[in-house]
């Protein structure tokens, strides 16, 4: 099974992930134990669902409760409390054509903002299945975070290079902050404190912007493990990076006083016989402040400690 993007439960080691390869037959939203994964004990999976497409995002919006990215829907399943099973509650139509990324808006599940290739960038109720914002883009949209540290703020990428950031209390109709990047397979970005924002590229490339400072580059460097970005997270406890994507994934440390990142770890998984596998990728997210949790395109997932000290 090809897994795709891990999402762990708040406050727990147990982690939802779903299967992303659009053209196999049957697809799986599952529920996995990251203690017997790192023991090596018994079968980590607790539960599965089978769901009508491959799961592009997957997100917890509560300890009960899981929001995926389904083909072009967006899916909300409840996780029993007794038996951790897992059921499908609801399906929305939210895009006409296959998101890219969804966001839960921060102390607001109700609320989603979603992207991808219909190229509009959109907030949904989704107790209500409706939108509440719509925006057509210029190009297929690329990642959407909601901003951590501001109420309402909203941020998307394009492939040709964009990055977009709306206020949402006021709707998408005008960005707040605009920047044509200048380079292209501009694919996922996140935010850093406040004004800091760092970009991942499908060559590999990251880029550190300040939204204070109109279109300018703070920082440029190449991921040495990671061939094609597909993801960047931050941890601002740990004040650690991980980059996910092709062929490898690498923990960044930051330097909050000079915005300086050097290369923690990362997992040699390129050196192995996948390497030169076309198409082979991992996605990769904190489990805890000092542990990584990565699932691979060939069905692996593996827990990675840091030792951040």
């Amino acid at each position: 099974l090809s897994l795709g993007r891990p999402s762990v439960r708040p406050g727990s080691k147990l982690f939802a992930v779903g299967t992303d390869n659009p053209d196999i037959e049957h697809h799986f939203l599952m529920l996995l134990d990251s203690e017997v994964i790192q023991n090596k004990r018994q079968d980590p999976i607790i539960s599965a669902l089978r769901l009508s497409d491959h799961v592009r995002d997957t997100h917890w919006i509560s300890k009960e409760y899981i929001l995926c990215a389904v083909g072009r829907n967006v899916s909300i399943v409840k996780v029993g409390r007794e038996d951790a099973a897992l059921k499908l509650k609801n399906t929305i139509p939210i895009c006409h054509d296959l998101i890219r990324e969804i966001a839960p808006r921060p102390n607001n599940a109700v609320e989603c903002a979603s992207g991808g290739f219909d190229k509009k960038l959109r907030v949904s109720n989704l107790v209500k299945s409706i939108t509440l914002h719509e925006q057509a883009m210029s190009d297929t949209i690329g990642s959407v975070k909601w901003h951590d540290c501001s109420n309402g703020v909203l941020a998307c990428t394009l492939d040709y290079g964009g990055l977009q950031v709306f206020d949402s209390r006021i709707g998408l109709s005008k960005p707040s902050f605009k920047m044509n990047t200048g380079k292209p397979e501009l694919y996922t970005h996140c935010s850093i404190g406040e004004h800091l924002m760092l970009l991942g590229y499908g060559d590999g490339c990251m880029q550190l912007i300040d939204q204070r400072v109109e279109k300018k580059i703070l920082l440029r460097t190449e991921d040495p493990f990671v061939d094609g970005i597909g993801d960047i997270v931050f941890n601002p406890v740990s004040n650690s990076i991980v980059v996910s994507g092709l062929s490898d994934f690498t923990v960044w440390k930051l330097d909050s006083s000079t915005n300086v990142a050097t290369a923690w770890s990362h997992s040699e998984i390129s050196k192995n016989k996948f390497a030169n596998k076309d198409g082979y990728s991992i996605s990769a997210c904190f489990l805890d402040n000092d542990s990584v949790l990565a699932c691979d395109r060939q069905g692996y997932a593996g827990v990675y400690r840091q030792g951040f000290g």
